[in-house]
């Protein structure tokens, strides 16, 4: 899954660096929030190893904090980029598709973890 998780950071980067450019630059920050449960997937490995050597907390479980800590964050972001769309056509695309992913990437990265 770490292949997958450096692919989908990558397609955001992209996708929003084209949004950007054509003078868009307030709709490309919206799906920035997209890369943080990649991100806290990815960030997951050395911070559970590093917590870990330091309490009795399994690796997995910590893991698995910093993911749901990710998806957390990022659904926060979600509610507070969706008053920068004015219509509210857009707001509630927005507030369905983008939750939506992240929602059901944490759950195969979460599937990904306990089945290992």
């Amino acid at each position: 899954m770490i292949a997958e998780s450096w692919a989908i950071l990558c397609i955001v980067i992209v996708m929003a660096y084209f949004i950007s450019r054509k003078s868009r630059s307030v709709s490309a920050l919206t799906f920035l929030p997209l890369l943080l449960v990649p991100l806290s997937y990815l960030i997951g490995f050395p911070v559970a190893g590093w917590i870990t050597d330091l309490t009795e907390v399994g690796f997995d479980t910590v893991r698995l904090g910093i993911l749901v800590v990710g998806l957390v964050i990022s659904c926060v972001l979600y509610g507070t980029c969706a008053r920068l769309y004015h219509s509210k056509s857009s707001r509630v695309c927005y507030l369905v598709m983008c939750p939506g992913f992240s929602a059901l990437l944490c759950l195969i990265y979460v599937f990904s973890i306990v089945k290992s």
